[in-house]
């Protein structure tokens, strides 16, 4: 995702240098025309781009914190509040993998 910002960013330098040159080296007002159109289609997508990139990231740091929480209250219920001694059905799953292994 970041990678394709980046291309994003540099395809739209591109373009603005090239309207530049565009801009005083050419004297064809149609191509001019055609080609800020495209400058302008160019920086909406940039724009786009870069709120797509935010709205990634956001959800990146949400799903990590989801992540946690998740093993958190896992390995909560795998306890008892109380005692701190593991639950009946903890304890069958590790037995099955200390079995498993010899």
């Amino acid at each position: 995702v970041n990678e394709f910002g980046q291309h994003a960013s540099s395809y739209t330098d591109n373009m603005d240098g090239y309207v530049s040159k565009i801009s005083t080296e050419v004297s064809d007002p149609a191509l001019k025309e055609v080609v800020h159109g495209l400058v302008g289609a160019t920086q909406a997508f940039r724009q786009k781009s870069q709120q797509m990139n935010s709205e990634l990231s956001q959800s990146r740091t949400e799903i990590e914190t989801l992540r946690k929480n998740l093993d958190q209250v896992t390995q909560e219920s795998q306890k008892d509040f109380l005692t701190g001694i593991y639950n009946r059905k903890t304890l069958d799953q590790l037995l099955a993998e200390q079995i498993s292994l010899h």
